[in-house]
């Protein structure tokens, strides 16, 4: 069963790093102000969106609540860290307009 919560809390936060991967390309040709709004707002709603989706997991499934929340925060921060890098990154290659 901790097998199980671990995978669900991996698989889970990979989708959410992938659902803002694919966000990031789309407004990564924006302008520098429209990009800085639009960034802060998805990870406004990310965040909620995690929130929501960890309460969930943890109230109606039965996961084990230590081993998913471990798993869940531990691979929240790997890939929250990843997706910093690839955002530097990106924003090193895009030349952005600021005014």
């Amino acid at each position: 069963m901790n097998l199980t919560a671990a995978l669900a809390a991996i698989t889970l936060n990979l989708l959410i790093f992938s659902i803002s991967l694919v966000y990031l390309k789309r407004i990564g040709k924006s302008d520098w102000e429209i990009f800085i709004k639009r960034l802060f707002t998805s990870v406004a709603l990310r965040f909620i969106i995690v929130l929501a989706t960890f309460y969930i997991c943890i109230v109606f499934f039965n996961f084990p609540k230590l081993a998913f929340a471990l798993t869940f925060f531990i691979t929240y921060i790997i890939f929250l860290g990843m997706e910093v890098l690839i955002l530097n990154s990106f924003s090193n290659k895009a030349s952005f307009r600021r005014k």
